[in-house]
């Protein structure tokens, strides 16, 4: 009966023992768990930092080095998504559980960054660049804010002084080249416009343009001088309407040139019929009177001239304006 007895101690005892040493077991395992999740989260949290301080060789004075932008930011992302691997293999079955998701979700976001920036880069003409950079400046907040929400085992974690200042510049790239865009978009309409008004006001002065040299034979024969000046009267007329047309455009900066450049040949042209009229009334004087010893033809002597630089000025025009519309078109 006490042999019995014993034995009961005994495996009691033993029982005892035994859960003791696995209680014993499971604290340093857990223990090591422990040390070996802080060991992680203290390495990935030092990893993410030093690849984020890496953006300081991609920094060209106070804006940012495009090419080795391109180059670079696709290798910065692959660490960071190592990290994150690294992170996700980390047991959250614990109180930190909330902790490593903040992180995580910061990390995440990080990475986002750096992906936007590079997609942007990676085609800088492309669509909606004003959306893209609202995304970028959304990822940037949500980093900072989860990143901010991360304190545990007196760890901390932020985006780095030279990665901010590296996506601050970035941000200022991107809203130069949606402000060139915009004024190279408004530019094009007011070429357009320009343009197109440009075309009709000179078809119409192609349409009235004339050389009234061809009068001159048909006068006293079957075309009277009166017949005459209202012909010209007329001409005169629709000119002056052409060039108050042409008062109205809007012209942009980079086409002054031809707006003076046609303003001089409307100008011509208005100075040759205002010769050529001159002209016929003088030689019509002559023909009354006994001074009448001037040929028909030396007559017009200065009508000939201001037409002949009528037509230079007006085919340096037309050369000019193809030219300008070749250029501004393509």
């Amino acid at each position: 009966m006490k042999n019995k007895k014993l034995i009961i101690v005994i495996v009691i005892f033993a029982l005892l023992l035994i859960i003791g040493n696995l209680f014993n077991v499971y604290s340093l395992l857990k223990n090591f768990n422990k040390d070996s999740s802080k060991k992680v989260l203290h390495i990935s949290i030092t990893s993410i930092n030093n690849t984020n301080n890496k953006t300081s060789n991609l920094i060209k004075k106070q804006s940012i080095d495009i090419e080795k932008s391109r180059k670079e930011l696709p290798i910065i992302i692959k660490e960071l998504k190592e990290v994150k691997d690294n992170l996700n293999n980390i047991e959250t079955n614990n109180p930190n559980h909330t902790e490593y998701g903040n992180l995580l979700q910061g990390l995440n976001y990080n990475i986002h960054i750096y992906e936007q920036l590079a997609a942007i880069f990676a085609n800088p003409q492309g669509g909606d660049m004003d959306k893209a950079l609202i995304t970028l400046k959304n990822f940037n907040n949500k980093c900072l804010y989860h990143y901010s929400l991360f304190h545990t085992n007196r760890l901390s974690i932020s985006l780095t002084d030279k990665s901010k200042t590296y996506i601050n510049n970035c941000t200022s790239y991107i809203d130069d080249l949606i402000r060139i865009r915009k004024t190279n978009e408004i530019n094009a309409a007011q070429y357009k416009e320009f343009i197109n008004s440009m075309d009709e006001i000179l078809s119409s002065f192609v349409n009235v343009k004339m050389n009234y040299n061809d009068y001159v034979d048909r006068l006293n024969k079957n075309l009277s001088l009166d017949s005459l000046m209202e012909i010209v009267d007329s001409n005169v007329e629709e000119v002056q309407e052409i060039k108050t047309e042409f008062s109205k455009l809007t012209v942009p900066s980079n086409s002054v040139y031809i707006y003076e450049l046609f303003l001089t040949t409307l100008n011509n042209y208005i100075s040759y019929i205002q010769n050529f009229k001159l002209d016929v009334i003088s030689y019509q004087n002559q023909k009354e009177t006994s001074n009448h010893t001037k040929e028909v033809t030396s007559t017009y002597n200065e009508t000939e001239v201001s037409y002949s630089t009528l037509n230079n000025n007006f085919n340096s025009f037309v050369d000019s304006y193809e030219k300008f519309k070749e250029d501004t078109m393509n």
